[in-house]
């Protein structure tokens, strides 16, 4: 079983594949950051929630935990709606990025820590902005949004964006 698990991998990420498995891969990496983060988010409220009903009980608000018209517990569901759309930006986005780290280690094929960092700041400068914008405004059309509402959300939030994405690749 293991040896058709290696056969298998070293297929997908041999050359004549690596296109198709690095598309793959991104747009999993996208969905599977999305389940995380929509769990963070659903602990959060949760937590939210238990903090405001302990403090009406304390308070006298509500009485016990069964006082009427309150809920014991929060249920969210997770939206696989957006999972989806996250895996659908990362299908249309990993080609791009499998292009452009390819050209990076055809542009700059030493591996030594000075061409690393310029590889980094190439990818920052040229690479960062794109991918961002094309997050932003391929995930509004996904949801329905209009480009000049995508554009706004762009700008926006661009600069926290870049400068999380600056501070993660600088680790």
């Amino acid at each position: 079983m293991l040896s058709v698990m290696r056969t298998t991998f070293d297929k997908l990420f041999s050359p004549k594949y690596l296109l198709f498995s690095n598309t793959l891969t991104f747009g999993g990496l996208l969905a599977f950051g999305d389940y995380i983060q929509q769990c963070r988010e659903r602990n959060y409220i949760r937590q939210q929630h238990r903090s405001q009903r302990a403090s009406l009980i304390a308070s006298g608000q509500i009485h016990g935990q069964t006082a009427e018209g309150s809920r014991n517990t929060v249920t969210l569901r997770h939206d696989w709606g957006r999972t989806a759309r996250m895996f659908s930006i990362g299908l249309v986005l990993g080609p791009f990025n499998h292009y452009w780290y390819g050209f990076l280690d055809r542009l700059l094929p030493a591996k030594t820590i000075a061409v690393v960092i310029r590889k980094i700041l190439l990818d920052q400068t040229v690479a960062s902005p794109f991918f961002a914008a094309s997050y932003f405004i391929g995930m509004g059309a996904l949801e329905g949004e209009k480009l000049e509402r995508s554009v706004n959300v762009f700008t926006e939030k661009f600069l926290r964006v870049y400068m999380n994405n600056v501070v993660e690749k600088g680790n």
